[in-house]
């Protein structure tokens, strides 16, 4: 059985923070009573720090490029921003306790 909680009995019940740099999105798109923290996730060093501040107990990474034709283009840029990035995200939350 899975259960579904509107958004904002599930914000009463954790706290969410985001991690983004807006490299292209806009903290507007946030619903109210989520927390941002402008921070590239190619900075592993400054997460290390925020997630042993923070002790998260969950992670879900939407940071991923996804335009094919570009990831063909560019892999390199692909390969850093969904792998090492993403790295960045699991050793800062092994680093955190998570």
């Amino acid at each position: 059985m899975s259960v579904v909680l509107p958004n904002r009995i599930f914000l009463h019940l954790c706290r969410v923070v985001v991690v983004d740099s807006l490299e292209s999105g806009h903290s507007e798109a946030l619903p109210d009573g989520v927390e941002l923290v402008r921070l590239p996730l190619d900075d592993r060093e400054a997460l290390i720090v925020l997630f042993q501040k923070l002790r998260p107990v969950a992670l879900i990474d939407f940071a991923a490029y996804l335009d094919v034709s570009e990831s063909q283009a560019c892999a390199e840029k692909y390969l850093r921003n969904n792998v090492a990035n993403f790295t960045n995200l699991l050793l800062a939350c092994a680093a955190g306790g998570t």
